[in-house]
């Protein structure tokens, strides 16, 4: 007689802690929204060493990526 008892108080405090448990997705939507990007952004100073047949080649610069159009194919 204890057992079905006690084993639906347990079903029924289980139930009752999957239900005041709080949703992560929730909060995270309650809070303010985050800015956007901005829309420009400074390339940092980079130098990659090209060697092409084990021969130098110019190297690739943040001048010569700022040239360049992405290509997002």
């Amino acid at each position: 007689m204890i057992r079905p008892k006690r084993d639906a108080v347990v079903i029924v405090l289980g139930l009752l802690l999957a239900a005041c448990q709080e949703g992560s997705d929730l909060a995270d939507a309650k809070r303010t929204p985050k800015p956007p990007p901005p829309e420009t952004t400074a390339l940092p100073e980079v130098s990659i060493t090209v060697e092409i047949d084990g021969k130098p080649a110019s190297p690739i610069d943040a001048a010569r990526l700022a040239m360049v159009t992405p290509d997002f194919a």
